[in-house]
């Protein structure tokens, strides 16, 4: 209840009505690649062998099996996590092959696009924390870059703590 009557007072604030549409464009895009993947448009079987290719034990063997379904949300998940962003450097991710193919027209959706494919897998620590406006602050341990986010749950429940970081 706390957290949904702080989201209703944030909503107001012009940076937070823009998050909440990005947030939409997000969602809107991952819709469109769940569907481009589970209508086979993207082999990702043929990706697992390429990974598995030249390997006597693949962490990648088990996943070879599985009938991943887009009825289910744990399913979406793993592909998301191995082919969306790019995670894996012999693998193209969907991302990559949609800006490739110019797979959407709207500003907001390449824009959004261009920086998925700029994410990537990190460790980081929670450096600052801006409740009023819902901003958190996570640095990259390896590279000392910092992120500025907003992250409305975090900011709301989370101090930083210099004896008790947040990974």
């Amino acid at each position: 209840a706390m957290l949904n009557m702080r989201r209703y007072i944030l909503n107001s604030k012009p940076h937070i009505k823009k998050y909440n549409h990005y947030r939409k464009v997000h969602a809107d895009i991952l819709e469109s690649m769940a569907s481009y993947v589970f209508n086979g448009k993207y082999d990702f079987g043929k990706y697992i062998d390429e990974l598995n290719k030249d390997r006597e034990v693949s962490s990648f063997e088990n996943l070879k099996g599985f009938d991943l379904s887009s009825d289910n949300p744990d399913d979406v998940s793993i592909i998301a996590e191995l082919f969306v962003y790019k995670n894996l450097k012999e693998v193209p991710s969907v991302t990559e092959i949609y800006l490739e193919k110019n797979k959407f027209k709207n500003a907001d959706k390449v824009k959004l696009l261009k920086a998925m494919n700029e994410s990537y897998v990190g460790l980081f620590k929670v450096t600052d924390i801006d409740f009023d406006n819902a901003y958190v602050t996570y640095e990259d341990v390896f590279t000392h870059k910092k992120f500025k986010v907003i992250d409305i749950s975090m900011s709301a429940f989370s101090k930083v703590d210099d004896d008790n970081p947040i990974y």
